[in-house]
């Protein structure tokens, strides 16, 4: 379980100095985890948290699983499956972080956006209100046969957020 985090932080650390990504390339594809233990990043702890669901109670037993596809339109070869999961960055920077951004690609269920500590837990991102947690969000939204995927932006003073659904895919989360 632990290799989808060294994994994870070899990735960030990776990254250009202007921001923090995760783009999840250098882990191998099958690799998953539940669940799980903070990660410490340069830029911020990464960790996979409790899933709630749209009629009322939650789960820790989702799964996170990185994928060798590109329904999210991220960077190839992988992303990660978010399977009644949410992905969580705490941010830590020396200089305040006022954007966040990440390419999601949603095939149904419900899906979890926290923001500052706020969650919306809504249909689709589509359906999150303009402002969350004190934060603009700006959701990009392309309806394809079965699935629609798109780009989510975060603007504003930013000390955590999280996403997270039931058949849903993350790349590219650069905050």
């Amino acid at each position: 379980m632990k290799i989808l985090f060294c994994a994870l932080a070899l990735a960030a650390s990776a990254s250009s100095a202007a921001a923090s990504c995760l783009d999840f390339d250098s882990t191998p594809a099958g690799t998953a985890q539940g669940v799980g233990p903070v990660v410490a990043l340069p830029d911020g702890n990464v960790s996979l948290r409790r899933f709630f669901w749209l009629g009322g109670g939650s789960t820790v037993a989702g799964v996170a699983t990185v994928v060798a596809s590109n329904w999210a339109a991220g960077s190839a070869p992988h992303e990660l499956n978010l399977n009644n999961i949410n992905l969580r960055v705490d941010v830590i920077t020396a200089a305040a972080t006022t954007t966040a951004t990440f390419n999601y690609a949603d095939f149904g269920g419900n899906v979890n956006l926290r923001v500052n500590g706020v969650l919306a837990n809504v249909n689709d991102l589509s359906g999150v209100p303009a402002f969350l947690g004190g934060a603009a969000v700006a959701v990009t939204r392309i309806n394809m046969f079965g699935y629609h995927f798109g780009t989510v932006m975060i603007t504003g003073a930013l000390t955590d957020f999280a996403v997270g659904g039931q058949e849903f895919y993350v790349d590219d989360v650069c905050w």
